[in-house]
């Protein structure tokens, strides 16, 4: 195989791939290149220098006495793979977990007593270098940390250890239902030409007086109405770990009735006439809607902290109880502020150091609040909520600027030509590096995860097969001369299995479109529900006829 593409599936690049429509791909030179630069690698298309990179990277590589990331189910063995050097074959290896819990386990082994593993990992190097290490007593379900010594080696690991499937929750019926609608496309008298958190509430009340068990929606994350970075995709939102204020019932905030710039300017004949043509709107103004509502949570925002209220327990644990969203409210007052996306701020905002100069105090305190007032109402609606977790998040908000190094640049998320897009797809947003996702022991897609599974009992993961692969396409190329790039699917599901445990969260896959066997094999493993919709299922030349529905899926309409 030519050096540069040896590098490149090397490091999870894939050379070749089938398309939707059944057209073979060999990876492009260009794409190869530009991929691996995307990855920090700084290859080009000499041979000798892509052997170099190659051996540099293995070498890297064989030096990691242990993976960064270690995967350990419950019905499988307690064993963790490491390398070894030949000249410390004779040597101790010093052992030490740290539990989730903070208890320490300690213990020495000689290498000599390691057995080969039975199925080594085709990154390892030879048999007589790979050792499998027993850890005993098992550890519990959970987020640990395994540190080894060996002749002065020191590395740690993140050890997963997860049940093999997620939560199912009990219950005494073998199928359940419930109502999918866009939370926007809800339509009141009391609303403003779109659906709040209040609806939401009275939808699921509805639903559940009707005997279901669950209210679907669209994906509900913090998403920007204003300026040159707003988008009404609920599917780009600006971050995934927080709220959008846009479903707010401002009269349903417990500052309501002491604001009395609030109720003036609700009550104001200006704020009324334009509040009744929106309600005429057939179609959602989300701009005008959410101006509106700003007007007034600036109003309920002041009431709340002048009165002291900000120094009460309840917001203050809300306050700690997420770390980033200072940080988040910081980045929107700039945003507020400026109104220029953050790639053109000066480079001290761009590297995350905010100053309260930078800003007006009340901006911040204005996205402090609504995320208070967003959680809480949301939680009102009850966990029968089936949220959806989208795949990606906007190139220029606030999850890309708070993990600058988390995702590729250059580089958009995508899908290759099927029959439905015959041109393939371009997402737009940048996929995750999965090497960087790694090594930050996976912090981002924890948070991202209980953020969603606490406020709902079944999330449905948008893209599904993104645990797997990622279709990617370097920036100004064509949708069709893209490439795979694999993720380390075993510690996504260890996570996903984790995460659904802890929360008593259902999962669903979507896993509609082009997907590879391995990836439906895998969810039935992990007990991740299956997507049967309607409208892909009919039988061709069948009117009516619908295909067989499988088991442990959720069939929907649309």
């Amino acid at each position: 195989m030519n050096p540069l593409y040896q590098l490149a599936d090397f490091c999870g690049i894939e050379t070749s791939f089938e398309d939707g429509i059944g057209t073979q791909y060999k990876l492009a030179t260009d794409c190869a290149v530009s991929m691996l630069r995307a990855l920090g690698i700084p290859a080009d298309d000499n041979e000798d220098h892509c052997l170099e990179l190659l051996r540099s990277a293995k070498a890297e590589l064989f030096n990691q006495l242990v993976e960064p990331v270690c995967v350990i189910w419950e019905d499988n063995p307690v064993e963790v793979p490491i390398r070894i050097r030949p000249r410390d074959t004779d040597q101790v290896l010093e052992c030490c977990i740290t539990l989730e819990s903070s208890e320490q386990r300690e213990w020495k082994i000689k290498l000599s007593e390691l057995s080969s593993p039975e199925r080594p990992s085709s990154r390892t190097f030879p048999d007589n270098l790979s050792k499998s290490l027993p850890i005993s007593p098992r550890p519990p379900s959970g987020y640990h940390r395994l540190r080894l010594s060996l002749s002065g080696r020191n590395h740690e690991a993140s050890l997963l250890c997860a049940p093999r499937c997620t939560y199912a929750c009990p219950t005494p019926f073998d199928r359940t239902w419930g109502i999918f609608s866009p939370l926007y496309s809800l339509r009141t008298e009391r609303n403003w030409g779109a659906g709040d958190f209040t609806d939401l509430k009275e939808l699921s009340d509805w639903t559940r007086g009707l005997g279901g068990n669950m209210v679907g929606t669209l994906p509900l994350f913090a998403s920007c109405f204003t300026g040159p970075v707003a988008d009404f995709s609920p599917y780009l939102p600006i971050s995934r770990l927080f709220w959008n204020d846009f479903y707010i019932d401002p009269r349903q905030s417990p500052e309501w009735e002491i604001s009395s710039e609030a109720n003036a300017l609700a009550n104001s004949k200006a704020l009324q006439s334009k509040v009744d043509n929106l309600r005429q709107n057939k179609k959602v103004d989300y701009a005008a809607i959410y101006q509106l509502k700003a007007q007034l949570f600036a109003a309920l925002a002041k009431t709340f902290f002048s009165k002291g209220r900000d120094k009460e327990d309840g917001f203050q644990k809300f306050l700690s109880s997420r770390p980033h969203l200072g940080q988040y409210a910081k980045f929107r007052a700039v945003y507020d502020h400026r109104q220029t996306p953050w790639p053109t701020w000066p480079k001290t905002l761009q590297n995350g150091d905010i100053q309260p100069e930078d800003y007006p105090l009340e901006r911040e305190q204005v996205h402090l609040y609504v995320q208070w007032l967003a959680t809480k109402q949301l939680a009102q609606a009850g966990k029968s909520l089936y949220l959806d977790l989208p795949l990606g998040i906007h190139p220029q908000g606030f999850d890309t600027w708070s993990n600058r190094t988390l995702f590729l640049e250059g580089v958009a998320a995508g899908a290759p030509p099927d029959k439905a897009f015959p041109e393939g797809q371009n997402w737009t947003f940048p996929p995750i590096h999965p090497q960087k996702l790694r090594q930050s022991g996976y912090r981002y897609f924890i948070e991202t995860l209980r953020n969603v599974m606490g406020a709902s009992s079944i999330v449905r993961i948008d893209h599904i097969m993104g645990l797997h692969r990622m279709y990617c396409i370097p920036q100004g190329d064509n949708v069709s001369h893209g490439t795979y790039l694999r993720y380390p699917a075993d510690e996504l599901y260890a996570i996903l299995v984790l995460e659904s445990h802890r929360n008593r969260t259902e999962v669903i896959g979507e896993d509609l479109g082009t997907v590879p066997a391995y990836v439906r094999k895998s969810m039935h493993q992990h007990g991740i529900s299956r997507s049967f919709v309607l409208w892909f299922e009919i039988n061709p030349g069948e009117p009516g006829s619908l295909k067989k529905i499988p088991a442990n899926c959720l069939a929907q309409l649309n």
